[in-house]
C-alpha cells in the first residue's frame, strides 16, 4: 500500500504474461469483468480516447481552479497534491503549463491558438503506446436503484485489490478518470459545462468510449493502462498524509477521536 502510486511515463512496450493478467483477473472477485485493449490498434483507440478526455479537461473553465490547486510545482513528493514532475510532460512542458496556469485568459488563448496538443500527445499517445494494455472494467450485472451504494463499495475494494495486486507483482498502472467521466456527462447529458461545444464534444466522446469498450452490454465502470516501469526508482509521486493530518478534535468529547470527514486526501 505505501508504494501504490500513479505512473504516468510511459511504460515498457512487453505484455503482460499469462501469470499476471490472471493474478489480475482473481483480484477482482465476482461482479466485475476486464476486457483487455492489447493491440497496437487497440492501444492506438485507447490514446485517443484519453487524449479526447484530455482535450476537454484543459479547455474547461470550471477544471482550471483545480489544477491550480492540485498541482505542486515546489516538492517532487508531495503529501497536498500531484507533483508537477509527476504529471508526465517534459520539463519546458511543464513551465509553460505552470506559466499558463498562473492566469484563465493566458490558457484560454493558448487553446485557442495552438491547442492542446502537446499536452495530449505527451501525456496520452506516447504513454497509451507504450504500456502492456489497456483495460476495462464492467460489471456482469448493473445493480438496483436500492444497491447501488453498495456495489459502488464493494467496486471501489475490487478496483483496489486489482491495483495493489498489480503493485505486488512489478507491475505500474495509470488510470484513465477524465474519459470515463466525461463520457458518463455525455451519455446521461450533464450539463457539466455552460459551453456548448465541450458539451457537445463529450456526447462524442461517450460515443467513442462505448463502440470501444462496451462489448459485455454494460459502459465501463473503471478504465485504464497498466504495464511495467521502465524504472523502479520513482523521482516524484503524491505521498500520504501524516495521521495527525487526517485527525480533527472534538473538544466536547474525546480529543482524540478522528472524524471521516477530516480525511482528504
Amino acid at each position: 500500500l505505501p508504494i501504490r502510486s500513479v505512473d504516468r511515463k510511459a511504460h515498457r512496450r512487453l505484455p503482460l504474461d499469462p501469470e499476471r493478467k490472471a493474478a489480475l483477473v482473481a483480484a477482482l472477485g465476482p461482479g466485475l469483468t476486464i476486457q483487455w485493449h492489447e493491440s497496437l490498434s487497440e492501444r492506438w483507440r485507447a490514446a485517443a480516447i484519453n487524449a479526447r478526455g484530455t482535450d476537454i479537461r484543459l479547455r474547461l473553465r470550471e477544471a482550471f481552479d483545480i489544477h491550480r490547486r492540485i498541482l505542486d510545482w515546489q516538492r517532487n513528493f508531495s503529501p497536498t497534491g500531484i507533483p508537477g514532475a509527476a504529471i508526465g510532460l517534459d520539463p519546458l512542458a511543464r513551465r509553460l503549463t505552470r506559466w499558463l496556469l498562473q492566469d484563465w485568459r493566458r490558457t484560454a488563448a493558448m487553446n485557442r491558438w495552438a491547442g492542446t496538443w502537446l499536452a495530449r500527445l505527451e501525456m496520452d499517445v506516447i504513454p497509451g503506446l507504450f504500456c502492456g494494455a489497456h483495460f476495462t472494467l464492467h460489471a456482469l450485472t448493473p445493480p438496483a436503484p436500492d444497491d447501488r451504494p453498495k456495489f459502488l463499495i464493494e467496486t471501489g475494494q475490487a478496483v483496489q485489490r486489482f491495483w495493489l495486486t498489480a503493485t505486488r507483482l512489478g507491475l505500474v498502472l495509470q488510470p484513465s478518470l477524465a474519459p470515463l467521466c466525461f463520457a458518463y456527462y455525455g451519455r446521461a447529458g450533464v450539463p457539466f459545462t455552460s459551453d456548448p461545444h465541450l458539451l457537445a464534444k463529450a456526447r462524442r466522446l461517450a460515443e467513442s468510449v462505448e463502440a470501444f469498450a462496451d462489448r459485455s452490454g454494460n459502459p465501463p465502470i473503471f478504465m485504464g493502462r497498466v504495464g511495467y516501469p521502465t524504472s523502479s526508482r520513482i523521482k516524484a509521486r503524491s505521498i500520504r498524509r501524516g495521521l495527525e493530518e487526517l485527525r480533527i478534535r472534538n473538544e466536547e468529547a474525546s480529543p482524540t477521536i478522528a472524524s471521516p470527514s477530516s480525511i482528504r486526501g
